[in-house]
């Protein structure tokens, strides 16, 4: 132990030693550390706390959708931390303090504190603070520690470190609190901040295009429907399309019933055909008349007829010569005519023999029987061939509207996309007019609980928080120079610092009274 530190050669009896001995140390340095930190609290520019409250309610801000979303849309509720983040973020956002510096300057922002002492101890200490603060900045500048703002962006950034924006615990509602050289200017300052604040918040939250954009917009989009739904009843029109679809079931359910049709009518045609066949061989088989007499007749009645044939034509040739000459064509035709019917005349005999015969019954019959089943079979033909060419008909058309049906979905795909987006645009209209009704009455989400306070008192400094942490600061220096003084101090003061210093014991000790009294 003789050889240990002397930093920690102390025992509980030499710390009270410590102590006592150096009390009247011990207290000087408390009450010059009190001092100076009561006359730092007294003298500092006192700050002042103005407060309000706002409260973010649930309104259209929340809601995911904007008039410039077309389509269709679903109102999703945001975050609601999320939200009040984004409150936050708004109300400290540097936006807002440009703002009031452009409409209040700097001094509304950052006002003369050091001067704001009329006279006396305070005002030569503030001066006294300032010129000090103002070398030191000097310093830094010149060391190029710091960076040297114009008063414009200083009284910003002042500004924005003395604005404190805290959420409430499980609530929608901010606490703004806001620190100024004077109460009334914390209050008139944070009053105008929550004003701006309000704009700012609508603005930030305003549609990204105003009612007139979207009429205009409905008003391209109605004529744009109007030209689809023209393009789409003339294809129609043209095309003898009333519903494609009904169009093309009752012409597969015409095709159907031909097709049913076509099978009866080929099975009689076939029938009728065969039943043909038969009775034209039983025809051909039987004889069609029978001779029963001949007859020689002295007239003949060809001659006879050919004669008055050449009568009249004689005529008409007498009558044309009298108007027309020889060489008029139509005469000389004539006359040829009447030549070639005297030259028939001459050929024919002038007796004529008659065989007379009678008809066979039975080829009679069936020959009747042969007239009437081919009748029915060019007419079960004639029926076939003519649902034939309806089933042609038909196929063809039903080919026709399949090939348009492509045509006729892409124009009315047409109409349908045209209709939603006037629809959906119609509906922003109305969205937009509401939303900027609700912006210039400066109506949303937001409710002012509480205005800006006026602080009664300041908030910097505390008075009675410094004075007790002076204190214990003076305390603790006084021990610290105390321990410091001892531990400097080589002197052997203390019978136990004389036995652990020299080995020996201590016979006897003399206070410096009794040493005094001796000499």
């Amino acid at each position: 132990m003789a050889n240990a530190p002397k930093l920690f050669d102390f025992s509980m009896r030499d710390i009270l030693y410590v102590v006592f001995r150096h009390k009247g140390k011990i207290l000087l340095v408390t009450l010059l550390v009190l001092a100076g930190v009561t006359a730092y609290t007294y003298l500092v520019p006192e700050l002042y706390t103005s407060e309000a409250q706002v409260f973010v309610r649930l309104g259209r801000e929340s809601l995911g959708v904007d008039p410039t979303i077309s389509g269709p849309t679903t109102a999703m509720l945001t975050n609601r931390e999320a939200e009040v983040r984004s409150e936050v973020a708004i109300l400290k956002n540097r936006s807002l303090f440009e703002k009031l510096l452009a409409e209040h300057g700097e001094s509304a922002l950052m006002p003369a504190a050091d001067t704001a002492a009329a006279g006396g101890i305070k005002g030569i200490v503030r001066q006294v603070r300032k010129g000090v603060r103002g070398a030191v900045n000097g310093v830094l500048y010149a060391l190029d520690l710091k960076t040297k703002l114009e008063p414009q962006e200083e009284a910003i950034v002042m500004a924005m470190d003395n604005l404190d924006v805290e959420v409430e615990r499980n609530t929608s509602i901010l606490t703004v609190k806001y620190d100024a050289y004077g109460a009334e200017l914390a209050q008139q300052t944070l009053t105008q901040l929550m004003q701006l604040y309000l704009a700012e918040h609508i603005d930030v939250h305003a549609s990204l295009a105003g009612p007139e954009f979207f009429e205009q917009r409905a008003d391209e989009l109605a004529s744009a429907l109007a030209a689809a739904e023209a393009e789409l009843d003339q294809f129609r029109v043209e095309n003898k399309i009333v519903h494609l679809q009904s169009q093309k079931d009752a012409l597969l359910e015409r095709i159907n019933s031909v097709i049913m049709d076509s099978r009866n009518v080929k099975a009689e045609r076939d029938g009728s055909k065969a039943r043909l066949a038969s009775l034209e061989e039983a025809l051909a088989k039987t004889s069609e008349r029978h001779n029963t007499e001949i007859r020689t007749m002295n007239v003949n009645p060809v001659r006879d007829n050919l004669k008055q044939v050449v009568a009249e034509l004689e005529i008409q040739e007498a009558e044309m010569a009298a108007l027309y000459p020889d060489t008029h064509r139509p005469l000389q035709m004539l006359r040829d005519q009447i030549a070639r019917t005297n030259a028939t005349i001459d050929a024919e005999e002038k007796s004529r023999t008659e065989v007379v015969s009678a008809i066979d019954t039975k080829f009679q019959d069936l020959s009747v029987a042969v007239a009437e089943e081919r009748a029915q079979y060019m007419a079960k033909q004639a029926a076939f061939d003519s649902l034939g060419n309806t089933l042609e008909e038909a196929q063809s058309e039903l080919d026709r509207l399949a090939g348009l049906e492509t045509e006729l979905s892409r124009l009315e795909r047409n109409v349908d996309v045209a209709a939603t987006e006037y629809r959906d645009y119609r509906g922003n209209v109305k969205r937009s007019k509401i939303n900027a009704a609700l912006d210039a009455e400066n109506i949303s989400n937001l409710s002012i609980v509480q205005q800006p306070t006026r602080p009664v008192e300041p908030s910097y400094p505390n008075k009675l928080l410094n004075i007790g942490l002076g204190i214990l600061v003076g305390l603790f220096s006084g021990l610290l120079l105390a321990f410091l003084l001892d531990y400097l101090d080589d002197s052997l003061n203390t019978t136990d610092q004389a036995e652990r210093r020299l080995g020996v014991p201590v016979l006897a000790a003399l206070s410096k009274e009794d040493y005094d009294a001796c000499t």
